[in-house]
């Protein structure tokens, strides 16, 4: 199954190649150049829940922790690709900028590639963090306990 999904992870990424690709080309035919965009932000959409699966089933960090640096090298990833975009842009013009972005996803294939294992079909194992912990341990107390062992306080409701 883990092919399977690496294979998917692959195509998803081959389609935003190709949808960069066509606006590097296309340029500066509008029809060409729309078109190809509308193929790379369709082809994107999946990407950033498949990056966000890659990291939780890589199982080296807890969930939680592996969604939190992939919203930090998100934007990381974004801040950089704005400074590379722009000053490719003002070098070079648009198709350098398609051409910018095609490297970077060629890179991201190639790490597909070689980090197939991320991409399990079978998902992390639960990991509860400390606090996750207590919470799941109080859980399983009475329910008429307090935390603390106390009875609980109860009010009277009038009606």
């Amino acid at each position: 199954m883990a092919g399977v999904v690496a294979s998917n992870a692959l195509v998803i990424l081959g389609l935003v190649a190709a949808g960069i690709l066509a606006v590097a080309v296309g340029h500066p035919h509008l029809a060409w150049v729309v078109a190809a965009g509308v193929v790379w932000n369709g082809a994107w959409g999946p990407v950033p829940s498949l990056y966000q699966a890659a990291a939780v089933r890589t199982r080296a960090a807890s969930p939680e922790l592996a969604g939190a640096w992939i919203n930090a090298t998100s934007n990381i990833g974004i801040a950089t690709g704005a400074v590379l975009g722009g000053r490719a842009l003002d070098a070079a013009g648009i198709p350098a900028v398609a051409w910018l972005a095609l490297v970077l996803i060629a890179v991201s294939i190639v790490i597909l590639a070689v980090a197939r294992g991320a991409f399990d079909a079978a998902p992390a194992p639960a990991q509860a963090t400390a606090p996750m912990a207590e919470g799941l341990a109080g859980a399983s107390r009475s329910p008429s306990a307090s935390p603390a062992g106390r009875e609980p306080a109860t009010r009277a409701v009038e009606g």
